[in-house]
């Protein structure tokens, strides 16, 4: 079944051009008719009853921006729809969710199946009034894909599809911008980031793409540099969820020095934190021959800011997480790179061992962190002693795990519980670490050999 085989519904107040002229969008068609049959069950769903459907948004500058190297099963697909919240939520029944029914939005699926897809729709709209720099004061929905694609932030993002008619409208010339690789706001530059002061950071995230950088118009950085103050109201949570989409992007230490330029970096968080100057850093990082995935982990946007909050102190690295709103999962992350990172393991074999022990489960990773930080620092016999370990020379323990406990130690000597015991119980951790002790016997053989009742001794059972 294709989008084509349908009757069409409610029609675009702009003149459309043949989608036979743009053999990229055809070829979508076809391929999201195949891929994703849902969605086009949705749209039929949404036309047998007489409402025009438009597919919109990032997935027609994706299709233009990639030469047609897509994932169709995975491509997100947003639509514009003239049916209110209200209609598509009688239309679709229990298949469909209200997730921002205010602003118009209604999720829609076909079916309850694990494996059902659901497809955004967001009624056709036009706003008024952005008072807090965030959101709307006022939302009008119209049947106008002329006014809805106005209000869209940038030219590239203001292009439409009607998959039935098979017809494309780009009125802002958001394909020429794209071919032209600019990132240009629909309208003033200045109001459209007024209206919502994350556009300063998206507009930074458009600038990275997989086949070469995109620039700012000089308006829009005109009114970046001159606006930097719009991104006070945005939450952090915001901020954050978009910086970190920068973070994973392929050229990101191109866009965070373009973003350094226009003050934009001593923005996010608490100011001065992310050091500009370890942006060679984040890039000798994102060069290496890293065992994670290129995009799309989310680890690999941390350890990236990580390399930015590197030279901070502890507390000032603690500060900016919780300020940004970071998980808790996250914020352990950075403080666990944050102690480890700067002692790097030598050529020793005990050192070695137990380094593998301390900085699991993120022995690599934390590796090809410090390689980056070598590498910027033109310590050239480091970084190949790190790489070389980063890339299966590190030498490490056959047993993680410690072989005795606290009770064994107890039944062996008079220790009773207490900092002596912690003491002794750590201390030959340590030694089944560097000797790489593999029994539980061993272990005891050289508790055995120990004189516990030199106090002495016990202050100096501690790991390096």
């Amino acid at each position: 079944m294709k989008f084509s085989d349908f009757e069409p519904g409610h029609e675009a107040d702009l003149k459309g051009e043949s989608v036979h002229s743009y053999k990229l969008l055809l070829d979508a068609l076809e391929e999201l008719s195949i891929h994703q049959p849902d969605l086009v069950k949705v749209v039929e769903t949404l036309v047998a009853d007489n409402h025009g459907v438009w597919i919109v948004g990032g997935c027609i500058r994706d299709v233009f921006s990639t030469d047609g190297e897509i994932d169709f099963s995975n491509l997100e697909v947003d639509l514009a729809v003239t049916s209110t919240p209200r209609e598509m939520l009688e239309l679709f029944d229990e298949f469909a969710l209200s997730t921002g029914a205010d602003y118009g939005t209604i999720t829609l699926r076909v079916n309850g199946g694990p494996n059902s897809h659901g497809y955004e729709a967001t009624t056709l709209r036009g706003e008024s009034g952005y008072t807090d720099g965030r959101r709307p004061d006022s939302v009008d929905f119209i049947h106008s894909l002329k006014g809805d694609l106005s209000r869209r932030d940038f030219t590239i993002n203001s292009m439409a599809v009607d998959p039935v008619r098979g017809l494309f409208y780009d009125p802002h010339q958001g394909l020429s911008d794209l071919q032209s690789g600019v990132v240009k706001t629909v309208g003033v530059a200045k109001d459209r980031l007024g209206e919502d002061g994350l556009r300063i950071l998206r507009a930074f995230r458009y600038l990275d793409t997989k086949s070469g950088m995109r620039h700012l118009s000089p308006e829009l950085g005109d009114a970046i540099r001159s606006g930097l103050e719009r991104l006070s109201p945005v939450s952090p949570e915001r901020i954050w969820s978009e910086f970190r989409r920068i973070l994973d992007g392929e050229r990101v230490g191109d866009v965070l020095r373009i973003m350094s330029k226009y003050g934009v970096l001593n923005c996010i968080g608490d100011s001065n934190v992310l050091d500009p100057c370890m942006i060679g850093a984040v890039e000798a990082y994102s060069h290496a021959d890293d065992p994670l995935p290129q995009t799309g982990t989310p680890l690999r946007s941390i350890i990236r800011l990580f390399l930015l909050l590197s030279n901070c102190e502890t507390e000032q690295l603690r500060a900016w997480a919780r300020s940004m709103r970071l998980s808790n999962r996250s914020l352990e992350i950075l403080q666990r790179m944050h102690r480890w990172v700067p002692h790097p393991p030598g050529p020793g074999i005990e050192d070695q061992r137990r380094f593998s022990v301390v900085t699991a489960p993120h022995t690599d990773m934390i590796l090809r962190v410090q390689v980056a930080l070598a590498i910027v620092r033109g310590d050239e016999a480091t970084s190949e002693h790190l790489s070389s370990l980063a890339n299966g020379e590190l030498i490490r323990p056959h047993h993680h795990d410690p072989l005795i406990n606290g009770r064994i130690i107890m039944d062996r000597t008079d220790l009773e519980q207490g900092k002596e015991l912690g003491q002794l119980k750590s201390h030959l951790y340590r030694i089944q670490v560097e000797q790489d002790l593999c029994k539980s016997s061993e272990v005891l053989a050289y508790l055995d050999q120990l004189d516990l009742n030199d106090a002495s001794s016990l202050d100096s059972l501690k790991w390096p």
